[in-house]
């Protein structure tokens, strides 16, 4: 945490900074508007796969077991939205802070095979085992980005923003989807885990990014593209796979500005 407040004090000054640089003439001005797009989030790190032991009771005395390999390197798909406030500070230079709520975590896939066995523990046949697996880590995040904006014509401006962002974790689940497969016949065992106790209740990350603003009459209209990196380990307990989040996402949203400051 303290962290954070220390990069946002960095942050501050480097605005004051820009702000004497540039036009001392221009009018601060205020916006608040909405946005909403699509994130496409990964676990990142050394330990995004794992092999694990399975046993599944078929009945009748028959059972399955086995070593599997489980992955969750893979992007994953999900909402990012929310609302936002900004300070264009001179015509260069402005402050926007957001407050999103963003699915973020990873998803992969299975792969091994293991012994089928009869009730007196004989084995008849090795089977395919294949499947999906999901992480959904749900949060309220809270960037602080600079801005930096160059006018594209008469109505338009195009914008790099970086800055910190602190998330606050609501929910975390992981499911784990198995398919058996022996002689053309499959057999799917699907289950959902509640991980919130093992997931970390903060997450704190960096955000660089560029993007389109159109100023219109009433309202200004915009569209940018993103990438975040989570700087904090996201399990509890050390034993834990090594993982972090991260995540591209595509945004477009909606402004009012309001009046410039006397």
């Amino acid at each position: 945490m303290r962290t954070f407040y220390r990069i946002c004090a960095a942050a501050v000054a480097v605005v004051v900074c820009f702000a004497s640089w540039t036009s001392v003439s221009a009018q601060p001005s205020f916006e608040f508007g909405v946005k909403g797009g699509l994130g496409f989030a990964k676990l990142s790190g050394d330990e995004t796969s794992d092999t694990e032991f399975f046993y599944w009771d078929l009945g009748g005395g028959y059972y399955a077991e086995g070593e599997v390999i489980i992955d969750f390197g893979d992007m994953k798909l999900g909402f990012v939205g929310g609302a936002y406030a900004a300070l264009q500070i001179v015509d260069q230079f402005g402050v926007r802070l957001e407050a999103l709520y963003f699915k973020k975590g990873g998803k992969g896939d299975n792969s091994g095979q293991v012994g089928l066995y009869d009730p007196a523990d004989n084995l008849l046949e090795s089977i395919d085992v294949s499947g999906e697996n999901t992480v959904t880590l749900d949060y309220f995040e809270f960037p602080i980005l600079g801005v930096i904006s160059f006018p594209v014509g008469t109505q338009a401006r195009f914008d790099i923003f970086a800055g910190p962002a602190l998330a606050f974790k609501t929910s975390a689940e992981a499911e784990i989807e198995l398919t058996l497969t022996a002689d053309g016949q499959s057999e799917t065992e699907k289950e959902t885990m509640d991980i919130s106790d093992d997931v970390k209740g903060t997450d704190f990350g960096g955000i660089i990014g560029a993007g389109l603003t159109f100023d219109l009459q009433q309202v200004t209209l915009f569209f940018d593209a993103r990438w975040e990196y989570g700087f904090t380990e996201i399990f509890e307990h050390p034993d834990d796979p090594e993982l972090k989040n991260s995540a591209f996402s595509f945004i477009a949203g909606m402004g009012i500005p309001l009046a410039k400051s006397p």
